[in-house]
């Protein structure tokens, strides 16, 4: 799928594209190959979002979401390890997937450790 998505990324674009203009509802086009993997039926798929889902428009209406530089580069694995979530239905899209991702950092107790030490690093830098 990354080399169809290589060879053929624009194409793509302007599909999922033209859909989202004539179908306001659409908020995903997955492509898939004709020939699948497991019996199950699923194999490789490629999304590309075309709009946002309205909890998530609604959200960001409250400030319970921040808009994020959708420009942020991320390397090959970094785009395989979202959309490996994505295929295993952990989540439906590369921003629910880092959001799930951040989810389980801050579940770590290495993580509040660290806010911890944040938390003491800024207290002696306002005693100074």
């Amino acid at each position: 799928m990354q080399a169809f998505h290589d060879e053929h990324g624009p194409a793509m674009e302007e599909f999922a594209g033209h859909l989202a203009r004539t179908l306001r509802e659409i908020r995903l086009v997955e492509f898939t190959p004709e020939k699948t993997v497991s019996r199950e039926g699923h194999g490789p798929r490629f999304h590309l979002v075309v709009s946002e889902r309205l909890a998530d428009a609604r959200a960001w209406e409250l400030g319970e979401f921040t808009q994020v530089d959708m420009h942020t580069t991320l390397g090959r694995s970094g785009l395989e390890t979202l959309d490996t979530l994505i295929m295993a239905g952990i989540a439906d899209t590369r921003a629910d997937a880092i959001r799930w991702a951040l989810t389980r950092i801050r579940e770590r107790p290495a993580y509040e450790r660290l806010r911890e030490r944040i938390q003491e690093i800024d207290q002696l830098r306002n005693e100074f």
